[in-house]
């Protein structure tokens, strides 16, 4: 659901933020390049923490660190924010997208693995035909600000529970 929302989610808010914020075009598209260009030298150490600490624990923290700026985000004013929280997304991203998934697939799958991976990024297209559609239909309800709100408590009620209670690193946990 995080890489849903950051991915396909994102771009629908851009022009309210545009409209509404006086942000330019490229100065929105940059905030999540900025994320980029800072987390990519930490992708480097994400492996040894997914081996030293589990992939549970790293998309929890992960989780965190995405839906806490989505709901800042909906109170944001100034450009600086934009930049700050897309940031810390980046890493929320990092931590809860595919690389852990990967990790969790390929210890829980040995004969299937294959079709195990099929189906995860096949939820990702769903998912990435899915979401754009659910921000438009929050936006057009509630308003921009809300829908960040929103699309942030949903990861922190509902994924962070989930990742808590269901997820396991491997087999034997």
């Amino acid at each position: 659901f995080t890489t849903w929302i950051i991915f396909y989610g994102l771009p629908v808010f851009y022009p309210e933020l545009v409209k509404n914020l006086g942000f330019s075009h490229s100065q929105v598209t940059q905030g999540i390049l900025m994320g980029f260009l800072i987390a990519t030298p930490f992708v480097g150490y994400l492996g040894s923490l997914i081996d030293r600490r589990g992939a549970r624990s790293v998309i929890r923290f992960g989780l965190v660190f995405v839906g806490v700026p989505f709901i800042l985000m909906g109170w944001m004013t100034h450009l600086w924010q934009y930049y700050l929280l897309s940031i810390a997304e980046v890493f929320g991203y990092i931590l809860t997208g595919p690389i852990p998934h990967q990790v969790l697939i390929a210890r829980w799958f040995r004969a299937a693995r294959g079709r195990a991976m099929g189906y995860a990024y096949l939820g990702l297209g769903v998912g990435g035909a899915v979401s754009p559609v659910f921000v438009h239909f929050l936006i057009a309800h509630y308003g921009w600000r809300r829908a960040f709100e929103a699309a942030g408590l949903l990861i922190l009620v509902v994924l962070l529970p989930i990742a808590q209670r269901v997820t396991r690193s491997a087999p034997a946990d």
